[in-house]
């Protein structure tokens, strides 16, 4: 099996692909990729030097307002769900694991 090695300061090929998938999620219950910001000129680079590995990339993601571990494990703002807040919320993630899925 062959590895996917990134040229250093580059993203991995695998990396990219996945980004692309990120990007072309559309499901309610899936957090998708709004835009892919880079720090170089993509279109350009002939002064890219991959010895001082400063590519960076940013993705914006879409927001969510609240995310599960935080609502369950803040000790200040624990919250305490209820069986049927914990169903919408299985369900929610059975459905997203389906679009990915299918």
């Amino acid at each position: 099996m062959e590895t996917d090695k990134a040229i250093p300061g580059m993203l991995a090929h695998s990396s990219i692909k996945e980004i692309m998938l990120l990007r072309k999620l559309n499901h309610v219950n899936i957090a998708g990729a709004q835009h892919v910001h880079y720090n170089h000129n993509l279109s350009d680079l002939s002064h890219f030097d991959p010895a001082k590995k400063n590519f960076k990339m940013y993705i914006q993601m879409d927001k969510a307002r609240h995310d599960l571990f935080e609502l369950t494990h803040q000790k200040e703002k624990r919250i305490v769900l209820k069986p049927s807040e914990i169903k919408c919320i299985f369900k929610q993630i059975c459905l997203g694991l389906d679009y990915l899925h299918n």
